[in-house]
């Protein structure tokens, strides 16, 4: 039977980490503007250098994978996890994500549609039954059907993390409460160091194997997340800050010599929350409540990009249009208002649709004996890349 409680807000949020994900989230607007040909003229008019960075703006992605490691782990650290803390656990995550998700799905097809009646000789095919109900249970990539909207495939890995990271969770439990119980610590890492060197093998090139849509491509950001989150928020602890020091080594070695800038941005990301975990400055550094709001607003902002930017990408061309012809003035500008509007019905979209999922999704218990009063929740999803 599952039980809700009263919504409780936490005292204090880690600032840092809220600013990293509007970070993270706006650079990947940014990139599927670049992607939808959208300021090719501006491009072109500027230094190459300026469209380097715009093809490379998809690595908020992976910024946003090592965060969800972070957050998850850190929400689960002190809890007994027992097969039931999981159901109950998962019912939170669902509730928290799948209304704003399911909307942003009807929201693509009626976009699609619309575009497809005023956009002379386009044509749309609409998703059929089969492919509506892979994308409601996060299987369309392992399915290998077609994407109602390109960046759904991150939140089908951010599933499988979840769950997995749950289950190995309930084996530190068993440790922990073993005959000889162990210390938190230990049984953590004696369950969660085997995942990361098995992981690692993807990053070091080393991959055992590939099933396009399964986790593991992807995990050893999860678990980088994992390992730098204990290490930051337990700065007191050597042993933490000895093994994430080790793995952040470890990919940071192999982004250098594999030339992976995904991997790079990663162990960038991880060593600038291990410093603010340093300093004492998680619940300081980048507290802007401009900043704050852009990434309380980052799902949102993931889920309604892409169609919200090419509707409004026409209707700004024909209002431009007016004044001329000025391709390069109106692609600059553009790059402007496209992610504005996106960020403005994101803010909508937020307040509408996932704000109240968000507060009925914390009323859920997690059955278990929790050991920590205060639990971070911020929204963990990333947006996604090409």
């Amino acid at each position: 039977m599952i039980s809700f409680d009263r919504v409780s807000r936490p005292a204090s949020r880690y600032v840092f980490i809220d600013a990293l994900r509007g970070f993270a989230a706006l650079s990947v607007v940014a990139f599927h503007v670049k992607e939808a040909h959208q300021v090719d003229r501006l491009c072109a008019a500027l230094p190459a250098a300026f469209a380097v960075v715009l093809d490379h703006a998809y690595l908020g992605v992976e910024v946003f994978f090592v965060l969800s490691g972070l957050v998850i782990a850190h929400s689960m650290a002190r809890d007994q996890v027992t097969p039931r803390y999981v159901g109950s656990f998962m019912l939170r995550r669902s509730i928290r994500l799948d209304p704003p998700y399911w909307a942003s799905i009807a929201l693509c097809v009626a976009f699609a549609h619309l575009s497809a009646r005023v956009v002379p000789g386009k044509a749309y095919v609409p998703p059929g039954g089969l492919q509506v109900l892979a994308h409601v249970l996060y299987l369309p990539v392992l399915l290998h059907l077609p994407l109602i909207n390109p960046i759904y495939w991150t939140l089908c890995l951010e599933i499988q993390f979840y769950l997995v990271y749950a289950l190995l969770m309930v084996a530190a439990t068993t440790l922990r409460s073993a005959s000889t119980p162990w210390e938190e610590g230990r049984a953590l890492y004696a369950v969660v160091l085997p995942c990361v060197a098995f992981a690692d093998l993807w990053a070091l090139g080393a991959a055992p194997f590939h099933v396009v849509g399964l986790f593991t491509d992807a995990w050893y950001y999860f678990l980088l997340g994992v390992l730098v989150g204990r290490a930051a928020t337990r700065p007191d602890d050597r042993l933490a800050r000895t093994l994430c020091g080790a793995n952040l080594a470890i990919l940071g070695t192999a982004a250098v010599f594999r030339r992976d800038p995904d991997l790079a941005v990663a162990v960038l990301a991880g060593l600038a929350i291990v410093v603010a975990g340093a300093r004492n400055k998680l619940r300081q550094w980048l507290a802007a409540p401009a900043l704050q709001e852009l990434g309380a607003i980052s799902y949102s902002l993931y889920l309604t990009h892409v169609p919200i930017a090419g509707a409004a990408f026409r209707v700004f061309g024909r209002v431009f249009a007016r004044a001329g012809d000025k391709p390069v003035a109106f692609e600059a500008a553009w790059l402007v208002v496209g992610p504005a509007v996106c960020v403005a019905v994101a803010w909508a979209f937020h307040r509408l649709i996932e704000r109240p999922t968000l507060a009925l999704s914390q009323r859920v218990r997690l059955h278990g004996p929790a050991r920590r009063p205060e639990r971070y929740d911020p929204s963990l999803t990333p947006p996604a890349r090409r």
